[in-house]
């Protein structure tokens, strides 16, 4: 619990379902604060390997274009502390935001780096599949009804 000459005030915001409670803090309290946590993020920063000795490396390795995004981030240290709002003030798509913070994650864990494809609906997706398959039969079928019937046409003639 934080002591006392840290919290300044405490608000109350209320909303129609929900009721949160937000903690003021006076401005040395917030800045000691930011400087605690950047300095937990600091020491999780994974040192550069054989494998992947730089920031373009690790992007090129995970794939899905993510090396585009390779001049937003000066160094290895940027990568490995830059929030995602951070990146996504620098411009960075929000797919391949979320793409490279889960990577990033799993490199610092040790996992081996490697390019996930992006899946692809079957059939117009889970829950328009029923509708898409029955209106290809559908089409399939006219197709070759008509085909049939020219067919038979031409024989007659």
């Amino acid at each position: 619990m934080l002591s006392r000459n840290l919290l300044s005030q405490s608000i109350v915001f209320k909303t129609a379902a929900v009721r949160t409670t937000a903690l003021a803090f006076s401005t040395s309290a917030v800045s000691s604060l930011q400087l605690v946590s950047k300095a937990a993020t600091d020491s999780k920063i994974p040192a550069p390997t054989e494998k992947v000795p730089d920031v373009e490396t690790f992007l090129t390795k995970i794939g899905r274009k993510s090396a585009e995004a390779a001049d937003n981030f000066e160094s290895w240290q940027d990568l490995f502390t830059m929030s995602s709002y951070e990146m996504k003030s620098k411009g960075i798509e929000t797919r391949t935001r979320r793409y490279i913070l889960a990577w990033r994650e799993k490199f610092r864990k040790g996992e081996e780096l490697m390019e996930f494809k992006r899946g692809k609906k079957s059939w117009g997706g889970e829950r328009r599949r029923k509708a898409v398959k029955a209106e290809f039969l559908a089409q399939q079928y006219r197709k070759a009804h008509h085909e049939r019937l020219a067919a038979e046409k031409a024989a007659q003639q």
